[in-house]
């Protein structure tokens, strides 16, 4: 059953209700991933109880900078659901008029609920997935992280299918970064698409290096990293080819000049209107823009790596070139100009 609520209100999300129960596909994502035609044992619905009292596990596909609203406004009626809730969002809490600046999703959910979904029913689902290849049963192995491992086990029972493997693992930080870190890279990957196949190689190699190197300074198993939920996932983002990485989409439209892609002036546009509607709905804001996590991903990181002490000059950089205050050819020129 999919819960439909938000972005651009009640009127709008029955029309979408009515399109998924009666055309079988979702019209909001066929731009991403073309035309489709969901099983028929999916239907959609407004309304949350009916969702919940049949549930079995929730999955959580809200973007992420919208999910700390987008939760608090339903963490009443959450407080009835005691299956594992998943985390299918990758990135990190980026908004700074917000509370938890550069969290992961799992204490997103935990403190925008208030506590109503349990640290022991949380899990992250991540891992190589591009939702295209999905709807077209393409074999799938994803990661499924929870403390403990329980809810993680409990996820997997309820998902796995001759097609799609899920593996259980207790690291629920690593999984957490390893499903952000694609977002950097597939930014990156997208930049250098003009570059040499050296060049871009050398940068790519240097910006995962520092990544893991920032992960396990917050306490990342380096084994996670290595497996579905943060090598996998960037396998998968950096070789795309098909357009299905809006990551890797948006680095190749940056690195070209359009600067309708740069989201620095949408940042902006995001933080000021929850000032203006004292922390006010910010799913119609967030609506109006592409959802490109890698980002806010990659700013929030390069910060991290400040207030950790991690020397990580090259995602620093990176950072700078999505922020506009440097160019791709800059970047290449002063990376290779270490000695």
């Amino acid at each position: 059953k999919m819960f439909v609520r938000g972005r651009m209100g009640p009127s709008e999300d029955t029309k979408l209700v009515e399109a998924i129960n009666t055309g079988r596909s979702n019209p909001r994502i066929v731009r991403q991933v073309g035309a489709h035609t969901l099983p028929d044992s999916v239907s959609a619905t407004v309304d949350s109880a009916e969702v919940l009292d049949q549930a079995d596990l929730v999955l959580h596909c809200v973007a992420v900078q919208g999910s700390y609203q987008y939760l608090e406004g339903l963490a009443g009626e959450l407080r009835g659901f005691k299956g594992p809730f998943v985390s299918c969002s990758k990135g990190l809490h980026a908004v700074k008029t917000l509370p938890l600046y550069g969290a992961t999703m799992v204490d997103v959910i935990h403190q925008a609920t208030g506590g109503a979904v349990s640290a022991d029913q949380l899990c992250v689902l991540t891992g190589p997935s591009f939702a295209r290849g999905m709807l077209q049963n393409d074999h799938t192995a994803v990661i499924a992280a929870s403390e403990g491992g329980v809810a993680a086990r409990a996820a997997r029972d309820c998902l796995v299918s001759d097609t799609f493997r899920v593996d259980v693992s207790d690291d629920v930080v690593g999984a957490a970064y390893g499903g952000a870190f694609k977002n950097v890279l597939g930014v990156c990957s997208g930049l250098l698409e003009y570059a040499s196949a050296n060049t871009k190689a050398a940068i790519t190699c240097e910006v995962w290096r520092e990544l893991v190197k920032l992960a396990g300074a917050c306490g990342a198993n380096m084994d996670t990293l290595m497996g579905p939920a943060g090598l996998g996932d960037v396998l998968l983002s950096v070789s795309d080819k098909a357009g299905s990485s809006r990551n890797v989409t948006f680095g190749q439209r940056l690195a070209e000049g359009d600067q309708n892609v740069a989201l620095g002036k949408g940042l902006a546009h995001i933080e000021r209107a929850i000032d203006e509607n004292n922390h006010g709905s910010v799913e119609g804001i967030i609506g109006e823009l592409p959802v490109v996590e890698g980002f806010f991903t990659i700013r929030t990181l390069s910060e991290l790596g400040k207030q950790k002490g991690v020397e990580v000059p090259t995602l620093h950089m990176l950072s700078d070139v999505v922020s506009r205050t440097i160019t791709v050819h800059e970047m290449v020129q002063a990376f290779f100009a270490v000695k």
